[in-house]
């Protein structure tokens, strides 16, 4: 059960993550984003880690470095269960690029910088 929640987990936090850089890049207001995405499918998302990924340096109460490990452990069960799993796969890939950019010892949340990088998005 732990690897599943830690597959969801990240994967909705990816997925607000991209949307608040598409809302910005769009020039949509941030604050609008999660206004509109809290009154719909991602509100439980945005209560858990809109917060987090906005503060510089959240807690670490779960590294990037052990979410990492989970997604290969439950990507790897995937595998050996004949199933595919198509978006924490595409999470895996990216926290082992926030992984691989020193970002192992931080909050997991801090996979968001490495989204805002790949958008082109210095804020």
């Amino acid at each position: 059960m732990k690897l599943i929640f830690n597959m969801v987990s990240p994967t909705l936090l990816v997925l607000l993550g991209e949307a608040i850089n598409l809302g910005w890049k769009a020039g949509v207001d941030t604050e609008m984003v999660i206004q509109v995405l809290s009154n719909g499918p991602l509100k439980s998302a945005i209560d858990r880690y809109y917060a987090k990924i906005m503060d510089p340096n959240p807690p670490v109460t779960f590294s990037l470095k052990l979410m990492t490990k989970d997604l290969e452990y439950a990507t790897n069960l995937a595998h050996k269960l004949s199933m595919p799993l198509f978006l924490p796969t595409v999470t895996k890939q990216l926290y082992q690029i926030a992984l691989a950019n020193g970002f192992g010892e931080e909050y997991h949340a801090k996979v968001y910088q490495m989204l805002k990088k790949l958008a082109g998005i210095d804020k």
